[in-house]
C-alpha cells in the first residue's frame, strides 16, 4: 500500500546519484565540482541550472493550485450546504 511512499525516494536519491556521477565523468570542469571559496559566486552554468531548476519547481508546484482551491471549496461546500437544509424548518423533506 505504501510501496511508492517508501520506494519513490530511494529511486530518486540513486538516479539522481547515478546521473551526478555520469556527469562527472562526461563534463571536466573542476569549478563546477567544488564550492565557492569566500563570497565568490558560482560558476555560471551553475547558476543557470539553479535558475531552470527552480523556475521548473516553482511553475510545477504552482500549477496545481487551482486543483487545490476547488477541492478546499468542494469541501466547504459538503459540508455546510447540507447543515443549511438540516437547520432550516422551512424547507421540505418531500
Amino acid at each position: 500500500m505504501f510501496r511508492g511512499l517508501v520506494f519513490s525516494p530511494i529511486a530518486g536519491f540513486l538516479l539522481a546519484g547515478l546521473l551526478m556521477l555520469l556527469l562527472k565523468q562526461l563534463v571536466k570542469i573542476p569549478a563546477l565540482y567544488r564550492a565557492p571559496e569566500g563570497k565568490t559566486p558560482p560558476p555560471w552554468p551553475i547558476r543557470a541550472l539553479l535558475v531552470l531548476t527552480c523556475t521548473g519547481v516553482s511553475f510545477s508546484h504552482g500549477s496545481n493550485d487551482g486543483q487545490k482551491g476547488m477541492g478546499l471549496i468542494m469541501l466547504i461546500l459538503i459540508g455546510t450546504v447540507p447543515t443549511a437544509y438540516a437547520l432550516n424548518g422551512a424547507v421540505s423533506g418531500g
